[in-house]
């Protein structure tokens, strides 16, 4: 009950393979403005809001990441510094997106991407699974597990949500104010 916010999820069209293919940059224009325009409306159900997902966006210096940052929103700072969010860690294809209240809602400093084949799936389990791989896979074992988990890492953001030491701080000051 401390916290609202309005989470969003896409998966933008990913088209050609080149940075700033034309449908991708257009879908995330769209998204993001609409978005942009919901939050700025005078009803709207609440100032925070979160976009996130894959983009496909190549860099953080293209003209897709700049679609998002345009409308208002801006990526956390660690998320911003990690080399890539896809398996070989090259591309920025994943992101989350905040378009807040900064007064109401805050990130804290802990972001980053979940490497999962540090754990599962890793270069020295090959063996445990070759029973399990397709004879077209078996001499491409890194390929195969992005099958059986993701060519994508999990990114996260810690949020901070409990408002409540400052809110019960500021209920003494007003009960207390006239004393």
């Amino acid at each position: 009950g401390w916290t609202d916010f309005v989470l969003t999820t896409v998966h933008i069209y990913y088209g050609e393979s080149t940075p700033v293919d034309a449908r991708r940059l257009a879908e995330i224009e769209k998204v993001s403005n609409f978005l942009k325009k919901l939050s700025e409306d005078e009803n709207a159900i609440t100032n925070n809001w979160i976009l996130l997902g894959d983009f496909n966006i190549f860099n953080i210096k293209d003209k897709t990441f700049e679609a998002l940052t345009k409308a208002g929103f801006e990526i956390h700072k660690k998320l911003q510094k990690i080399p890539g969010s896809n398996v070989l860690k090259t591309k920025h294809y994943d992101q989350i997106a905040f378009k807040v209240d900064k007064l109401k809602f805050q990130t804290k400093d802990q972001a980053g991407i979940f490497d999962f084949f540090e754990t599962v799936f890793t270069e020295s389990d090959e063996s445990l699974y070759s029973s399990y791989i397709p004879s077209a896979y078996k001499s491409k074992y890194k390929e195969w597990r992005t099958f059986q988990m993701s060519d994508h890492l999990p990114m996260w953001v810690n949020i901070k949500i409990d408002y409540s030491d400052d809110y019960l701080k500021n209920k003494l000051a007003e009960n207390f104010a006239g004393l």
